[in-house]
């Protein structure tokens, strides 16, 4: 959930605990989803499945008599979940460095006429900065190379 609906929620049970006389601290199961159930509605600018995914995991937090502490639970069940873009930066450059690694074959075999093991070779040595003494393209792909070599290094330092 985002920071404007935690603000929301918190907001909108600190009122109800409030009419209610109830602490904050206390806050019964009734409080919970009557404010729920409120801002189930159109417009209350928190996503149903936010107060939906509350009210589920709302008894994990109860003592014994049914009462949870706001506090609590507003900062482990509704804590801000990264976005998926947040978690695809750990692993997105290294699935680029692997694509650009398998796009060799594609430029290679049919412009250098290589197999396409000797393309994936190549690849490999020069995006790793090894270097493919053994192998070279011809002159007329000179600048698509340096352009290739260039453009994997920046992937590679990405990478690290």
């Amino acid at each position: 959930c985002s920071a404007a609906e935690r603000r929301r929620v918190r907001l909108a049970l600190l009122e109800q605990c409030e009419k209610c006389g109830e602490p904050a601290d206390q806050m019964p199961r009734s409080i919970l989803r009557a404010v729920a159930k409120a801002m189930a509605a159109p417009g209350s600018g928190v996503r149903p499945a936010v107060m939906l995914g509350l009210v589920k995991v709302a008894p994990a937090y109860e003592d014994a008599e049914g009462r949870s502490d706001l506090r609590d639970l507003m900062e482990e069940a509704l804590a801000p979940q990264p976005a998926a873009l947040a978690c695809a930066k750990s692993w997105l450059p290294g699935i680029l460095l692997v694509v650009w690694i398998f796009m060799a074959p594609g430029l290679y075999c049919p412009l250098a006429g290589w197999s396409f093991l000797e393309a994936m070779y190549f690849g490999v040595m020069v995006v790793s900065s090894i270097g493919a003494p053994d192998l070279v393209p011809p002159p007329e792909l000179q600048v698509l190379t340096v352009a290739y070599v260039l453009a994997g290094a920046a992937l590679l330092a990405w990478t690290v």
